[in-house]
């Protein structure tokens, strides 16, 4: 679904990333990257706000205007120690939530080892900004629920707009 909206892309697991040298310096351009959750080598299922499954496991979506940087942000922000801002709020929030928190034990864990980042290079920061509200307004049509990590959302408010005032 959102995966397959992407077309052509590129990917890589965080487990293989070890520096920024590891993301090729041709992606330091505009583009947007979709950041989920994998169960070996497949993506992990987890119930959204509406009960249906996502079967793609997306944490978050996102774009930049230099997509080799922000990936290693993210990189460097899920292994970083602590929970205070780094780099990335996307990656402070996944530590907030799904590594920290002695008072919740049976909470969910994920290990970011287990994550991919998905990317697609785009022309222009206004491409990069029509795919992210795209991706996410997609998301939140299906799931009724933004994606785990996006503290704040993109919606397409000509649609909203439009519906609201048909009824």
């Amino acid at each position: 679904m959102i995966i397959e909206m992407l077309g052509r892309y590129e990917s890589r697991k965080f487990s293989d990333i070890k520096s920024k040298k590891d993301i090729d310096r041709k992606y330091g351009r505009f583009g947007i990257y979709v950041v989920r959750i994998l169960k070996g080598n497949l993506p992990r299922h987890f119930r959204r706000l509406n009960g249906v499954v996502d079967k793609e496991g997306i944490l978050c979506i996102g774009k930049s205007n230099n997509l080799r940087n922000r990936i290693w942000q993210f990189h460097q922000d899920v292994n970083s120690p602590g929970v205070e801002d780094k780099y990335h709020s996307e990656g402070r929030t996944f530590r907030m939530y799904f590594r920290y928190d002695p008072e919740n034990p049976k909470k969910l864990r994920l290990d970011a080892k287990d994550m991919e980042i998905i990317w697609k290079t785009l022309d222009n920061e206004e491409q990069a900004e029509k795919w992210e509200t795209e991706l996410i307004d997609k998301y939140l049509k299906t799931f009724q629920d933004k994606p785990p990590l996006n503290i704040s959302i993109k919606r397409n408010m000509d649609r909203v707009c439009r519906l609201a005032l048909s009824k």
